[in-house]
């Protein structure tokens, strides 16, 4: 993928006990291959409430820019207690994924930027071309 593309990641859940907690919270984190911890959420960090607990499931997260350069990462996905405290099930270095770029910066996300030089004169770039022409 590239920088700024949009991302959808998915986990499908079952569970191998009738033994159900009593709520159910999802988690994600993405990592860099080499081990950089990139960012992470939870459901309840969204300020959703916790869910009832299901024998089975699907939740998907879309990412619409997301904003890596470039590199290979992967993803940990979790089910977690109500509280987010408790990992009821979790998978770690999944869905691979390598993100290519313009080189436009390095680092590990791409940050929007304006940039605004001003030189001696006062005048930022921008001005000067556009007054190139003596106006």
């Amino acid at each position: 993928m590239r920088t700024g593309e949009t991302a959808r990641l998915v986990m499908r859940f079952e569970a191998l006990s009738d033994d159900l907690p009593e709520g159910i919270s999802f988690v994600f984190n993405l990592y860099r291959a080499d081990g950089v911890y990139v960012c992470g959420a939870t459901t309840l960090m969204e300020g959703m409430a916790p869910h009832p607990p299901a024998g089975s499931g699907r939740v998907a997260i879309t990412f619409p820019s997301l904003p890596l350069l470039a590199g290979r990462y992967h993803w940990r996905v979790a089910v977690n207690d109500q509280g987010g405290m408790l990992v009821l099930a979790e998978a770690k270095g999944v869905c691979p994924f390598r993100v290519v770029d313009e080189f436009r910066s390095v680092g590990v996300v791409e940050l929007e930027r304006e940039w605004e030089v001003r030189l001696g004169d006062g005048m930022d770039r921008r001005d000067a071309a556009h007054n190139a022409d003596g106006s």
